[in-house]
């Protein structure tokens, strides 16, 4: 799909690319705005910060992240360093995120109920970004519970919404916590107990 937006044109792709400006004076980047310096046009990287808030809000130089789109571009794009820090490339950029335990926060859960019994769930994030979850992975630490996300890449921390979804589905299962779906119980490995 190709835009025009005064002397600029704009291009979107439905691959990773994005939005991309063909003004060699102006980008557009999945919403953010930036005038490239003569040296930017020469190859150089801007080197951008943000941060991951314990409730799994989302920030980029200092200001919080609303739009759904920005936000599930992060997420699908996070990547994570041999030193363990988390970053997303962007064209030229390099947004580097401190989170305060995890990037991927799961806000709220989308349950299949069948006869009464949890059938599946889908975890939802910031920015309605979806993955299924894989109850193989649960694992609490610090009193939280914790699952794997993106193929295993990353670790998702469950939110107090969340967790209170979940919940009704919990039980013990010899003194350790225990996931009861339609097909078996699966067991939570756990370090500490899960508060809610």
């Amino acid at each position: 799909m190709v835009s025009v937006i005064g002397p600029w044109v704009l291009r979107y792709s439905a691959s990773a690319s994005g939005f991309s400006s063909c003004n060699p004076y102006f980008t557009v980047t999945w919403g953010f705005f930036s005038i490239p310096s003569p040296a930017t046009s020469a190859g150089s990287i801007f080197e951008v910060s943000g941060a991951v808030e314990s409730a799994g809000r989302i920030f980029h130089e200092g200001s919080e992240i609303l739009d759904p789109f920005v936000l599930r571009f992060f997420l699908r794009a996070m990547t994570r360093t041999p030193d363990g820090r988390y970053l997303v490339l962007c064209q030229d950029e390099h947004n580097w995120f401190a989170p305060h335990d995890t990037v991927f926060v799961v806000q709220r859960l989308r349950p299949s109920v069948r006869d009464g019994c949890l059938d599946a769930v889908e975890l939802c994030f910031a920015g309605d970004h979806r993955e299924p979850l894989d109850p193989g992975s649960l694992e609490t630490e610090d009193g939280h519970l914790f699952c794997h996300v993106r193929r295993g890449a990353f670790r998702a921390r469950f939110g107090r919404v969340a967790m209170q979804q979940l919940a009704p589905f919990l039980a013990e299962d010899g003194g350790e916590p225990a996931l009861l779906l339609a097909r078996g119980r699966h067991p939570i490995a756990s370090t500490t107990p899960v508060t809610i």
